[in-house]
């Protein structure tokens, strides 16, 4: 099998938790180029399937295994915003390896100091930040959490911009934003069931 064929992550009988399980035990895979948000109420296990995913929770039983050679970043829910010294968005997002070419989106925020920028414009940038990446798969938690109605739409075609092949993992209970955004919505119920479809 070429490898392009392969899924970018595979979960087989993942149970997620902290001391007591709190999701059945998940099968499933991720492929390439494609975009979900996975839906559902508070405390059914969205933003702790991205955790566990990128290795800051340990699952309770099962595996997940990321296709060797992928490249994945991750969007944390909450990141205060470093406070330490009078850094500008600009200088941020070069400590970021992001260039400035990549992010003509928030041009206006580039020369504002970061302790400057609004709750939605810090959420805005660290979404810009990611998206530039060029990473392979995306793991967004909560990414529309703190937006204004000023930068709502230039998320919004931040996320547009992602290319065919690269594949998003996204949180969210906006579902304002999850139509907005374009990706295929996926409810927790049904991912413990292995009932993912292609439907919207």
């Amino acid at each position: 099998m070429n490898k392009n064929d392969l899924p970018r992550l595979h979960l087989t009988g993942l149970v997620l938790g902290y001391q007591q399980s709190l999701t059945p035990a998940i099968h499933w895979q991720l492929e390439k180029g494609d975009k979900w948000v996975i839906t559902g109420p508070n405390g059914c296990g969205k933003s702790l399937l991205l955790r566990t995913l990128v290795g800051q929770v340990q699952p309770l039983a099962g595996r997940y295994r990321w296709q060797s050679d992928i490249q994945w970043v991750y969007l944390a829910q909450e990141h205060p915003r470093p406070g330490l010294w009078p850094m500008s968005a600009g200088d941020w997002l070069q400590a970021m390896g992001v260039t400035e070419k990549q992010l003509e989106l928030v041009q206006p925020l580039l020369s504002k100091r970061l302790d400057q920028l609004s709750g939605g414009q810090w959420q805005l940038l660290r979404l810009a930040s990611v998206l530039a990446s060029g990473a392979d798969v995306l793991l967004l938690d909560e990414p529309s959490n703190h937006l204004d109605v000023r930068v709502r739409e230039q998320s919004l075609a931040l996320l547009k911009q992602l290319q065919p092949e690269q594949s998003l993992l996204m949180a969210s209970h906006d579902q304002e934003f999850i139509q907005a955004s374009g990706a295929k919505e996926m409810p927790m119920q049904q991912l413990w069931a292995g009932e993912v479809t292609d439907a919207l």
